[in-house]
């Protein structure tokens, strides 16, 4: 459709292209101005072309944004190739591009960027209908050159203050952004540094380790000379005591053969006697069947004190009551339960077996579930404060709760980390917790007896844990340890903290047991002792010599005596040393 202006602009001069349409069109001149004129099916660059050729005269707004732009040139080069007449219409006071001056150098330049725009629109229009023909617009003249100068002069200082402005804010930007990165260079720097410093940090925590390591091994091989050197000084007063104590057996055997006759004639006439001479027996024939097998010797030794004070004087000799067999391998663990009634047995074939105590009958069997044997025997073995649940503590990394009546699996308790696995287990005197000893680890489980929750991590400067016990009260746990030969006590209440250590052996500590009141507690040892310590305040009260490596020890229920366990014998002392 033919028309009389193609008006050509850039976007950002929209505004302005408007007013000159409105304009042009007020005094009947047809203008084409995109986006307006293009329907929305058309396609925008077809649109253009045909605009521009069916137009009469071309109207450029002519700015700075114009000047620098492609398309504008594509459209003033299809104007001059159609013989388009042009009209520059400059609302900037800028020169055109070499592209731009090669086709609008010729044709007059109508400058508009003076005020008011009105009046140069009203010329424009003049200037169109001169050049389309039509009836001629009476207007004003348009002079531009008898404009006020101090008009345009103000105008100019205006444009310049505005470039002024843009060209601080852009100073202002580019200052802010080197800033930025300014900051963001001196973050990375500053985590580098921070970088450094922790690995230089971890470089120097490995290089001390490894200097405690070795003062450690240093400590453990001086030690090493040292036992040796004690040991051979010792041996020839270990010899002299042995003497004395063959002496000193001697003599009680003989007084014990007189201390017999005289309860036999007595129980003959005093049932009173008589039934104290009758438990006398049953404690010699039990006394025998723990000779011949060590290992049960000291569990049984308690068992016999607890019988009365006259059957702690008759264990050395009598008659076989059981033999418990059933086990393929050795037997590393045994215990009563609380009424007495049953036996529990744990063994390196993997299994744990409850036996009736007065008939000898294996009632159920339990074990731990592993697929290389080696790595699954029972260390550990313990009856419930009730007697109705036993805890085993396996090679195999874990500790299991059974049912005692029908041997069915009651909880998993998860947290070995070596192949020794928990070597030492037991309830708390009221049931509720069960604690275990890891041996190749320095550090103690302590659980929940009914849930299986784990309550506490009981850790230490030392590797190997070989014995646990519960005080009389529940609160607090002693351990002893094979490295570094000694044994510490912890808060099982609240803290899981360490509250004692106890040091004076020279050896490994093999076993540990509280006194039934709580105040002290006793250690045995392979450096051929046992001592006694006060359990509040962590000092030595007593050394048992024994003569032979400990291998466990335990209170009388009243507290009075104490047992040791050897390779082939077993002590009672005095717990007071009188």
């Amino acid at each position: 459709m033919a028309h009389d202006v193609f008006v050509s602009y850039w976007s950002k001069d929209k505004s302005i292209g408007d007013a000159v349409s409105v304009a042009l069109e007020s005094h009947g001149l047809s203008c084409w101005i995109a986006p307006r004129d293009i329907l929305p099916s058309n396609d925008w660059g077809g649109s253009i072309i045909e605009a521009i050729e069916d137009a009469r005269v071309m109207v450029l707004i002519f700015s700075a944004s114009a000047n620098a732009s492609v398309q504008i040139k594509r459209e003033v080069e299809r104007a001059v190739t159609k013989g388009k007449p042009i009209i520059p219409f400059r609302i900037e006071n800028v020169a055109p591009t070499a592209s731009l001056e090669y086709f609008i150098s010729t044709p007059q330049w109508l400058d508009a960027f003076t005020l008011p725009l009105e009046r140069h629109l009203e010329y424009l229009a003049k200037v169109v209908r001169k050049i389309v023909g039509g009836p001629e617009i009476s207007i004003s003249p348009l002079v531009p050159e008898t404009e006020p100068r101090e008009k345009a002069e103000a105008e100019e200082a205006r444009i310049a203050e505005e470039k002024r402005k843009v060209a601080k804010a852009t100073e202002a930007a580019r200052l802010a952004k080197e800033k930025r990165k300014a900051e963001d260079r001196e973050k990375n720097e500053a985590a580098e540094r921070a970088k450094l410093a922790e690995e230089k940090q971890k470089a120097a925590e490995a290089a001390r380790w490894a200097e405690e390591k070795r003062k450690v091994e240093e400590q453990a091989r001086v030690a090493g000379e040292n036992r040796k050197a004690a040991e051979d000084a010792e041996r020839p007063r270990l010899a002299e005591e042995k003497k004395k104590a063959a002496e000193t057996v001697e003599a009680e055997n003989a007084a014990e053969d007189q201390r017999k006759e005289a309860l036999g004639k007595i129980a003959a006439t005093d049932p009173i006697k008589k039934r104290a001479a009758v438990i006398s027996k049953l404690a010699s024939a039990v006394s025998t069947q723990l000779i011949q097998h060590p290992r049960l010797f000291v569990v049984s030794i308690v068992v016999l004190l607890c019988l009365g004070g006259a059957a702690a004087w008759y264990f050395t000799t009598g008659e076989e009551l059981l033999t418990l067999r059933g086990h393929s391998r050795a037997v590393n663990s045994v215990a009563f339960s609380p009424d007495g009634t049953r036996i529990v047995t744990g063994s390196d074939d993997q299994s744990a077996k409850v036996w009736d105590a007065q008939s000898g009958k294996e009632l159920l069997t339990v074990g731990h579930a592993y697929t290389d044997s080696r790595f699954n025997a029972i260390y550990s073995v313990a009856f419930s404060p009730d007697g109705k649940r036993i805890v085993t503590g396996s090679a195999d990394t874990t500790a299991k709760v059974w049912d005692a009546q029908s041997g069915k699996e009651v909880l998993t308790l998860l947290g070995g980390k070596h192949y020794y696995g928990f070597t030492s287990v037991a309830f708390s005197p009221d049931g509720s917790r069960i604690i275990a000893g890891d041996y190749q680890e320095y550090e103690i489980k302590l659980w929940d007896a009914h849930s299986g929750q784990e309550l506490f991590t009981l850790g230490g400067t030392y590797k190997y844990v070989s014995s646990v016990a519960f005080s009389p009260d529940g609160k607090r746990i002693v351990m002893g340890r094979i490295a570094h030969n000694i044994a510490e006590v912890w808060d099982a209440a609240q803290s899981g903290k360490s509250l004692l250590t106890l040091e004076g052996h020279w050896h490994s500590v093999t076993s540990v047991a509280f006194s039934p009141d709580g105040t002290r507690i006793v250690t045995g040892s392979l450096d051929r002792t046992a001592k006694v310590w006060d359990a509040q305040s962590g000092k030595e009260l007593l050394t048992l010599r024994v003569g032979s490596e400990v291998y466990s020890v335990a209170f009388s229920p009243d507290g009075k005596r104490i047992v040791t366990g050897s390779d082939k014998t077993a002590k009672v002392w005095r717990a007071d040393n009188k």
